[in-house]
């Protein structure tokens, strides 16, 4: 469960600790509270990520893939690039993207906003981790009528996708 820095998911996952929530910009992830229905015995981690990782994640999306995403997104998968760069043998990692960019043309995708906030308006491309064997995205639902040729299109389509984001 990726949680930007300034939430309080992180201090009460690792510490079981309240703390007082600090100021983030990333919209959509990280609280001041705990929900009542949030069992946090069930998670496995939570990383942790800033505004600017977040941000950077969304605007190289939408320049190599075409891919406009919210910050929340962005989060979501600059945390699994780096839960899989951290990861030996074959793996699934997935990576929820719950929001469009098109509500942040004025914040993530505005030069001036993002300099004016102090944040890169450039990422560093970084190189892939080593790999036993390359990283595998894989679909489950799809609407096509042949749901096997569907799932390897798809299938491989992803793993392109993924193979530039993380270049």
């Amino acid at each position: 469960m990726p949680d930007p820095l300034g939430s309080i998911f992180y201090e009460m996952w690792a510490h079981n600790k309240l703390v007082k929530p600090e100021s983030f910009e990333v919209e959509g992830v990280g609280k001041d509270s705990i929900p009542l229905a949030l069992d946090m015995s069930l998670i496995d981690a939570v990383p942790r990520f800033s505004d600017e990782q977040a941000f950077t994640m969304c605007r190289k999306m939408a320049r190599s893939l075409g891919m406009m995403v919210g910050g929340s997104a962005g989060g979501n998968v600059h945390a699994a690039i780096e839960l899989a760069r951290g990861l030996e043998g074959p793996a699934v990692v997935i990576a929820v993207m719950p929001d469009s960019g098109v509500k942040y043309l004025s914040k993530i995708f505005n030069d001036e906003w993002m300099g004016e906030k102090g944040y890169k308006l450039e990422c560093q491309a970084r190189a892939p981790p080593p790999c036993v064997s390359p990283p595998r995205v894989l679909a489950s639902r799809h609407l096509q009528p042949n749901p096997t040729r569907a799932r390897r299109h798809v299938t491989g389509r992803l793993e392109r996708i993924l193979r530039r984001i993380t270049r």
